[in-house]
């Protein structure tokens, strides 16, 4: 929960972060097969904002290794 408010918050103030962002989520969106794919192409740009946000290497590598799980996966 708090990476999510990281990222409003620092897109909320930075205007150059939030134009980047939201271009990548355009290509991204464009082009993933799955949601697995748009996680994974929207990686790194987010990384940035939680960097941004001031959240340590240690926060980010938990982050990182998160994977939204497949329509399959997910609890009934």
């Amino acid at each position: 929960m708090r990476n999510h408010l990281a990222v409003r918050d620092v897109l909320r103030i930075d205007p150059e972060l939030r134009d980047q962002y939201a271009a990548v989520k355009k290509r991204v969106a464009a082009t993933a097969a799955d949601i697995g794919d748009y996680g994974r192409g929207k990686n790194a740009m987010v990384q940035a904002i939680l960097a941004a946000a001031g959240l340590s290497d240690a926060e980010r590598a938990l982050i990182d290794g998160n994977q939204v799980p497949s329509h399959d996966e997910v609890p009934r």
